[in-house]
């Protein structure tokens, strides 16, 4: 039976640029941006600190001092005077980290952040709807030299958007960016859009197939209410999640009609679900030279004595062949353990990487002896190839 990521895969490939993620606070927890109920343990604790008290269990201490069980935005809504500027200061914290030189610097982006940006470059996601305050996807794809995504996170800048059609990439930050004071991160802030924001979420709903990931949909009611309106299913919908959907979720799987995805952190999955696509469009990409056509231009060189032709024939295939085996092709370490089914199409890959240079070799050795040292260095340069982080 066919797993769903690998349908997932190959509908990514043959359907360029129709899918657009949804993504949630689960993509950028290994970067250590804490999720809504962490920030909410955390400032118990620094609320208990301020009254001289040390708790182990934070939530039974506020319901204690309280009366009423703590949640994310009443904390923020009482911390803050319930201003959004005092609530914007008080969350930025979250977003970076002290570095070596006891310089406050931005958090990094993840592997999953780093996947979709390879995804993103490629062209095969156009469209991030994220309900992250964060920036790791747009530092994530300034590190990969793609050009900068369009990032609409307030109402004004939706308005003042181009046509959804003419953004090679959008990052939609529905709740907004963590350096602006129009974040949304209270319940009732959470419960409406605007119309202009409901009207470009309704249109990406409609037209692409979506991949939901490390997203619950506990409190976003205005998000989900933007999903359950949504008529049309153009594309199939996936739903990646490492344990299994939580109610509310499952409410959603069901009404999306999405494939679940199970066993997977954001990291493990983005990061095969890229190499996955990468590697159709590696398979299909035609090689600029054919086996059969190689082997009969080395074989007139060899017959009509032409050394310096031969050389170079080979030397270019050399040449491709290094740069498709690279450790970016084909990693020694990955997150997943390997499988018969990988392994296997690990083994093709490698076969079609190095089907030219192969014919090469053989067509090569068996009609002309006096270039023995041509193809030895050929061979040398294939299997001495640096190392890099310990991989080929």
């Amino acid at each position: 039976m066919i797993n769903p990521i690998e349908s997932l895969a190959f509908s990514i490939h043959a359907n360029k640029g129709c899918y657009a993620l949804l993504l949630g606070s689960g993509i950028s927890r290994a970067a250590g941006i804490p999720t809504g109920w962490e920030i909410t343990e955390e400032l118990i604790r620094k609320l208990a600190a301020q009254r001289n008290e040390i708790c182990e269990n934070l939530e039974k201490w506020y319901f204690n001092e309280f009366g009423t069980e703590p949640t994310y935005s009443k904390i923020l809504e009482e911390l803050s005077g319930n201003t959004r500027e005092a609530r914007q200061k008080i969350i930025q914290e979250f977003f970076t980290e002290i570095n070596e030189l006891s310089e406050k610097v931005l958090k990094q982006p993840t592997k999953a952040h780093k996947a979709i940006a390879r995804l993103i470059k490629s062209g095969y996601i156009q469209v991030v709807v994220t309900t992250n305050f964060d920036r790791l996807l747009e530092q994530a794809l300034e590190s990969e030299g793609s050009l900068p995504a369009t990032v609409l996170s307030t109402t004004e800048q939706v308005i003042g958007s181009e046509p959804l059609q003419h953004i090679d990439s959008l990052i939609l930050k529905v709740h907004g960016d963590y350096l602006e004071t129009t974040i949304k991160n209270t319940d009732a802030e959470l419960a409406t859009y605007d119309a202009p924001i409901n009207q470009l979420l309704d249109k990406i709903f409609d037209e692409y197939g979506l991949i939901f990931c490390g997203w619950s949909g506990e409190s976003d009611v205005a998000l989900r209410a933007a999903l359950e309106r949504s008529p049309n299913r153009r594309y199939a919908n996936y739903w990646s999640v490492r344990d299994k959907p939580k109610p509310i979720a499952q409410g959603l799987v069901e009404r999306v009609g999405a494939n679940v995805i199970h066993g997977k952190d954001a990291d493990a999955f983005f990061v095969d679900l890229a190499d996955r696509v990468l590697a159709i469009e590696e398979f299909n990409r035609p090689h600029p030279l054919s086996a059969s056509l190689a082997a009969t231009q080395l074989e007139r060189c060899i017959q009509n004595n032409r050394p310096i032709d031969l050389n170079n024939l080979v030397q270019a295939e050399v040449k491709r062949t290094k740069s498709n085996i690279t450790e970016e092709h084909f990693p020694l370490h990955t997150e997943l353990a390997p499988t018969p089914e990988t392994v296997k199409d690990r083994l093709a890959k490698y076969d079609a990487a190095t089907e030219i240079l192969r014919t090469l070799f053989v067509r090569g050795c068996y009609w002309q002896e006096n270039h023995a040292n041509l193809w030895s260095r050929s061979l040398e340069a294939i299997a001495d190839m640096p190392l890099t982080n310990g991989n080929l």
